[in-house]
């Protein structure tokens, strides 16, 4: 619950960087993502997970909203191999977090080429998702700030779900998760 508003406020300032433009077109085209994906989360309030699947759609889509911001500035790709199970439960915002850091202190100081890759691997018990960009590093100096509450609190989940949270960020690199 605590993700939600977070992930709210840096969706609508997505959005207020489009008025700022004047663009009618894209305003309307984001209104419309930010809406789908508002929608998705009021629907799963209240669950602490969700499938893979979802994970992945809620992720495209709200990249799909910083695309419509960053133009050019950014891409992205998600890469699912088809043997992957995308039923498998998963903590909600477990990639969309890491993602949208990503955009926000990775890609966004970028003048052009920002890239943001999302990779999912394995097997049933043994899943790695991969989140890495070409940014600066979350901190731009190589270490990885975790006083945020998104941060903490997803290494924390991961800890009671019996999983790792593996985070590697280095300067001129990106961030790996």
């Amino acid at each position: 619950n605590q993700l939600d508003p977070h992930f709210t406020l840096n969706a609508l300032n997505s959005v207020l960087h489009l008025v700022e433009q004047s663009d009618r077109e894209k305003i309307r085209s984001s209104l419309q993502s930010f809406s789908g994906l508002y929608r998705d989360m009021l629907l799963s309030a209240g669950k602490s997970r969700r499938t893979l699947g979802e994970e992945i759609e809620f992720c495209r889509e709200y990249l799909a909203l910083e695309k419509i911001r960053f133009g050019e500035r950014f891409d992205y790709s998600v890469e699912m191999p088809p043997g992957i199970n995308s039923e498998l439960p998963v903590p909600k915002f477990v990639i969309q977090l890491f993602a949208e850091n990503a955009v926000k202190h990775g890609i966004s100081t970028r003048e052009d080429g920002g890239m943001l890759r999302i990779r999912v691997r394995g097997a049933e018990r043994e899943l790695t998702i991969e989140i890495s960009d070409n940014g600066q590093g979350i901190t731009g100096d190589g270490s990885l700030s975790e006083s945020g509450i998104g941060l903490s609190s997803m290494r924390e989940r991961a800890r009671v779900l019996g999983g790792e949270l593996i985070i590697n960020s280095q300067a001129g690199q990106g961030t790996s998760i």
